[in-house]
């Protein structure tokens, strides 16, 4: 809301700098101040920063384990949990298994998942999350009543997280590198 104010703000103040440059009052003494010069420095600084996150973020992580101790991880508070790239694939997914999903069917959801899920999963739809064990998971949602299991992954390994893709799992849609694979299996207990 404050932006149409400090344009104005900012627009006075480069035309009386200006306009002091022309009468020759002035030879770069803003230039001096020591304030001044800093902050247009780290404007400067966070503007291209700001800028080139994007680019970077899309190539950071492809072909290394998560977390990264690359710079854009380290210095920007949001990191993505899944690549720029399978953004779209994620939320088709989500939105296929909220149109397939009914009463008796549960999904299961690594934690890179569960933020997507619960933004595009309606709230009548049970997710059973996990970090690293997927089995464990499976065996909750069966021991919680479901009749179908559910499962949102890469269609190929793409080595973030450490998770691979247990045997029990059959996919059934593909939504470019993203999948939703169907638990086919037995009861895990006891395994």
């Amino acid at each position: 809301m404050l932006a149409f104010p400090f344009s104005f703000y900012a627009v006075r103040g480069l035309t009386r700098l200006y306009g002091r440059f022309i009468e020759g009052k002035t030879r770069f003494s803003w230039l001096s101040n020591r304030k001044a010069s800093t902050m247009i420095v780290l404007t400067f600084v966070l503007g291209v920063g700001y800028l080139i996150t994007p680019v970077l973020m899309t190539y950071v992580g492809d072909d290394i384990s998560v977390p990264s101790k690359t710079w854009t991880y380290s210095y920007f508070s949001t990191t993505p949990t899944v690549p720029y790239k399978d953004v779209e694939g994620v939320t088709l997914a989500m939105d296929w298994l909220n149109s397939n999903l009914y009463g008796t069917s549960g999904v299961v959801l690594q934690y890179a998942f569960l933020e997507w899920g619960e933004l595009g999963l309606d709230d009548s739809h049970e997710i059973v999350h996990f970090v690293s064990d997927v089995d464990l998971a499976v065996n909750t949602a069966l021991e919680e009543g479901f009749e179908s299991v559910f499962f949102v992954w890469w269609n190929e390994p793409i080595g973030w997280y450490g998770v691979s893709l247990p045997d029990y799992f059959v996919g059934l849609e593909d939504f470019g590198r993203i999948s939703v694979y169907s638990y086919e299996g037995e009861n895990l207990v006891g395994n």
